[in-house]
């Protein structure tokens, strides 16, 4: 088992995030908190540490990996071609937990950069890269002081369920996993929301067309709500709306400017952190 850290009643969080950051350098693999679960993280240029959190995912300890961003406009680096309702949907609902599987798969978009097994890792049917921006201090100091991008799959119990309570997420890290921030169970718990937004070229009349939109995994309940604040811990709040309303806003509905709905949401199941 690797060493647990304690957020809450650290005298300076920031030794912690040094900490962690340092195994992340070192090619080693380290599981943070979220705003959902428990999330074991890489870094995204050592193909070794990623290869390592893949195994992870083979053993059913984590979910399929996605990158972590240090912002909503880091989107458009990795995803050149955001349409207009993606573009919506990266600002109404980064950060939080939203994951957003975007079309990475041109030769401009940074995802290009990334080490070929590190892209194959996270590459969806070879063009869909899932993105997302967190919230919580840990992650963003964290990624402040990074080289390059974070790499993090959520953490699920042998049942599947995801994996919200520090204690918990220390006991089935295991020796795969170096360092393990513990901040007790997490602001929301459960599954983030996940999203894929597909962009297809103009027709032959100038006009764009847009793929339909997949919501999966949900969340809902106490889990889904924006209208609580995150602890002090956290540092940050969200907009007072659940995921779901801001999917629903964002792509089915008009907005301010007057649109008009664009795309369709097809909710497919829904989890929360079994506690």
């Amino acid at each position: 088992m690797g060493h647990t850290l304690d957020w809450k009643n650290s005298g300076d969080p920031r030794d912690l995030v040094h900490i962690a950051v340092q195994a992340l350098v070192e090619g080693r693999l380290v599981a943070l908190p979220a705003e959902t679960a428990y999330h074991v993280f890489a870094s995204g240029l050592r193909p070794d540490a990623v290869e390592k959190l893949a195994g992870l995912a083979q053993q059913q300890q984590t979910r399929r990996p996605c990158i972590f961003l240090r912002s909503p406009q880091e989107a458009r680096d990795y995803s050149p071609n955001l349409s207009r309702v993606a573009s919506r949907m990266v600002y109404r609902g980064w950060p939080g937990p939203l994951v957003l599987e975007l079309q990475a798969d041109q030769e401009q978009s940074l995802s290009s950069s990334l080490p070929e097994a590190v892209r194959s890792q996270l590459l969806i049917d070879g063009k869909y890269l899932p993105q997302r921006v967190a919230a919580h201090e840990a992650i963003v100091q964290a990624m402040r002081l990074m080289p390059g991008p974070l790499v993090a799959a959520s953490m699920v119990d042998p049942q599947g369920q995801a994996i919200c309570e520090g204690d918990h997420a220390a006991r089935a890290a295991g020796e795969a996993v170096a360092v393990v921030i513990n901040d007790g169970p997490t602001h929301y718990g459960g599954f983030a929301t996940t999203v894929r937004r597909a962009y297809m070229p103009p027709d032959r009349s100038g006009s764009h067309r847009f793929g339909d939109v997949a919501a999966h995994e949900p969340v809902h309940g106490a889990a889904g709500m924006h209208r609580q604040h995150l602890s002090q811990s956290d540092g940050g709040s969200y907009p007072e709306r659940s995921i779901e309303q801001t999917i629903s806003k964002t792509v089915c509905g008009k907005d301010a400017s007057g649109d008009d709905r664009i795309g369709g949401i097809e909710r497919l199941s829904r989890r929360s952190c079994s506690q």
